[in-house]
């Protein structure tokens, strides 16, 4: 069984009858240190990509109410920037930003294994 490919899993709810269903997802797994993952496969490695999150703000500088400013003035760009992505996206394709490129590039023989 995969779930980083379209196709049939077997599943149930507990003490129901069994189901099966086409995963429709993709996974985001987020944390502080690189990925450890058991196997040492390049086709595994080619379904991982690493994001880095390399922006802080400070305590100081956090608007808590961020969310309620940005729609009470800007709306109208934001729906705007929301209809832009799928567009983008049926035009040209996913294509990966080159700072996560970047941080991708470490080898996936180096990294440590998670069971």
């Amino acid at each position: 069984m995969s779930l980083l490919e379209r196709e049939l899993i077997l599943a149930r709810y507990m003490r129901e009858k069994f189901f099966e269903f086409v995963t429709e997802c993709k996974f985001v797994l987020s944390g502080k240190d690189r990925p450890q993952i058991c196997g040492q496969y390049e086709v595994l490695w080619r379904h991982v990509l690493l994001v880095p999150f390399t922006e802080a703000i400070t305590k100081e500088d956090r608007v808590l109410d961020l969310e309620h400013r940005l729609v009470a003035t800007k709306a109208s760009e934001l729906l705007n920037w929301m209809l832009d992505g799928p567009r983008l996206y049926f035009d040209d394709g996913m294509s990966i930003p080159s700072q996560a490129r970047v941080a991708d590039d470490t080898p996936w023989q180096t990294l440590d294994r998670l069971h």
